[in-house]
């Protein structure tokens, strides 16, 4: 939907669109290169998890030159870009579909589209407080779901 409100024009659009269709195939790529490199690099470590691939090829590149350095860096940073984007994107939907969904048609009915947007920014609000307050407190969300 973002891309939608960003694009100039109908043909950029589809570009944009046709471009992020295959972005899922080259991560995924990447992603299986990297556990390929790691496999033949750590496969005799008996010591080596799977979760700790990521990190020591990082560190081997890193300690490669500066060049590698900064490209891990970039990396890192690329992917803490994405996921802040992601959560962002989790949050405006979780506040809009509860803005639509429950408060407007059974609290808050025949207000202005100006307070609706106030109140999604408040919903946004105390979700993001919810769940710090989740991450504080160190629940097991397994608990949650053995309802």
């Amino acid at each position: 939907m973002q891309r939608a409100y960003a694009a100039k024009d109908s043909s950029k659009l589809k570009v944009t669109t046709a471009v992020m269709g295959f972005m899922p195939l080259y991560v995924s790529f990447c992603s299986f290169m990297l556990g390929m490199v790691a496999l033949s690099r750590y496969a005799t470590d008996g010591d080596v998890t799977p979760d700790q691939t990521f990190a020591l090829i990082s560190r081997d590149i890193m300690d490669i030159n500066r060049f590698g350095y900064w490209t891990v860096t970039f990396m890192l940073c690329g992917s803490v870009a994405a996921l802040m984007s992601t959560t962002d994107s989790l949050l405006m939907s979780v506040s809009s579909a509860f803005l639509n969904d429950v408060l407007k048609p059974y609290v808050f009915i025949g207000y202005s589209q100006t307070f609706y947007v106030r109140t999604a920014n408040i919903t946004t609000l105390l979700v993001c407080i919810v769940c710090v307050g989740m991450v504080a407190a160190d629940l097991d969300l397994s608990t949650l779901v053995a309802f």
